[in-house]
């Protein structure tokens, strides 16, 4: 999934924007995490 995607997904759910930077960061870390495990 990329990033565009994610802000879309939060953005069509209705969510605060300072909820979304907050999933998108851990989002971002977990994938991060799984890349580098890769």
């Amino acid at each position: 999934m990329t990033q565009e995607s994610v802000m879309l997904m939060c953005n069509n759910c209705g969510m605060q924007r300072a909820h979304s930077a907050r999933f998108i960061g851990n989002w971002l870390l977990k994938d991060a995490e799984t890349s580098a495990d890769e």
